[in-house]
C-alpha cells in the first residue's frame, strides 16, 4: 500500500515490526502505515503517528452487525434433532465483509443429523473489521443462547444437554468455500477437549448441587475459538427493580501447549538462579546461560 500510494519502490521501504499489545483486531488493518510513511517522506525524519479520538472514529474499521433467525426441533425424549440458522450480515454477492462471516461448521453442525446454516449479505459501504475475538464472541452469544432455549424446550438440564450433543459422533467438516483452503490441524473442533472443559467447570462450580433462591441463577456456555476450548458458568442476581449483579464466574480453558514458549520464561529464570546460582538477564536462553560447574 505504501509503495502504490506514495510511488516508492518496495525494496526502498523498511518495516520495523514492534511486538506490542492493545490493538484488539485493529492491527489486522494497516492503513495508518501509509499516513505515517507520507509524513516521514515529507519531513525527512522518522515520525511517531498518533491519531486523535476524532481521527479514530472517522477512519476506523467498524464491527459488522449480524442477525440470526434460528429454528430448531427436539424429539419426544428431549434430543436435539434439527437446527437451522439464517444469518444476515454484510458483504458483496457471496463474499462476506471482513469479520462478518460464518462457516457451515459452526457448532452444533456436524453433531446433529439435520443442520443447515445459510447466510444472506447486503452491501454496507463502511469498512469493517475485528473487535476483539473476530466473529467468535458474537457467534458464541447467538448459538449458545439458542442452545439454552432448546434445552428448556427439551426439559433438559442445559449443561447435560450440551454434554449429550458433544457425545454424538460428528460428521466430516463441510468443505471450505471456493478459493479458500481448509483450516490447518488444530483449527478443527475436538469434542473430547470441549467435554473436558465443560465437565471441569461443572465440577468447580458445583453445578449439579446448586440450589438458588428466586432472582439468582446460573448460566453455562462454551465456545471453541483460535484453537482454544473454553466453558463458563456465571452466577448472577437480578433484583426486583431490575439491577443486575454478577456474583461469581467459573471458567475452564484448554489451549493445549502451542502457546507456551519455553525460551521466554518469567519464573523459570528465577528457578535457574535457585538451582545453579546464575542470574539470567537476557533472552532467549542459551547454553552459556545454563553452564555451571
Amino acid at each position: 500500500m505504501v509503495a502504490q500510494t506514495l510511488g516508492i519502490k518496495e525494496e526502498d521501504i523498511t518495516i520495523h515490526l514492534t511486538r506490542t499489545g492493545g490493538g484488539f483486531g485493529r492491527r489486522l488493518a494497516n492503513d495508518y502505515m501509509v499516513e505515517a510513511a507520507w509524513i516521514a517522506k515529507e519531513v525527512g525524519v522518522p515520525v511517531k503517528l498518533l491519531w486523535t479520538r476524532e481521527d479514530d472514529v472517522r477512519h476506523d474499521f467498524y464491527r459488522p452487525a449480524g442477525f440470526h433467525f434460528f429454528t430448531g426441533g427436539v424429539s419426544g425424549d428431549g434430543t436435539l434433532v434439527a437446527l437451522r440458522d439464517h444469518f444476515v450480515s454484510f458483504g458483496d454477492a457471496e463474499r462476506f465483509a471482513p469479520s462478518a462471516g460464518i462457516t457451515a461448521n459452526e457448532f452444533p453442525a456436524r453433531f446433529i443429523a439435520n443442520c443447515e446454516i445459510v447466510a444472506s449479505v447486503m452491501p454496507l459501504g463502511v469498512p469493517t473489521g475485528a473487535l476483539r475475538a473476530p466473529q467468535s464472541n458474537g457467534l458464541a452469544f447467538a448459538f449458545q443462547s439458542f442452545l439454552d432455549e432448546l434445552a428448556g424446550l427439551a426439559g433438559k438440564d442445559p449443561l447435560q444437554f450440551r454434554l449429550d450433543l458433544l457425545a454424538n459422533s460428528p460428521t466430516a467438516d463441510a468443505p471450505p468455500p471456493a478459493g479458500q483452503q481448509a483450516p490447518p490441524p488444530g483449527f478443527t473442533f475436538d469434542a473430547a477437549r470441549m467435554r473436558g472443559v465443560l465437565e471441569l467447570v461443572a465440577e468447580k462450580s458445583g453445578w449439579s448441587s446448586m440450589k438458588l433462591p428466586r432472582g439468582t441463577g446460573r448460566g453455562v456456555a462454551f465456545y471453541f475459538s483460535h484453537r482454544g476450548y473454553f466453558a463458563e458458568v456465571v452466577q448472577a442476581t437480578v433484583s426486583k427493580a431490575g439491577a443486575l449483579k454478577v456474583d461469581k464466574v467459573w471458567v475452564a480453558g484448554d489451549v493445549g501447549s502451542q502457546v507456551i514458549n519455553p525460551s521466554m520464561p518469567p519464573a523459570l529464570c528465577n528457578a535457574i538462579f535457585d538451582a545453579i546460582g546464575k542470574r539470567v538477564r537476557t533472552l532467549p536462553l542459551s547454553k552459556q546461560d545454563l553452564s555451571w560447574s
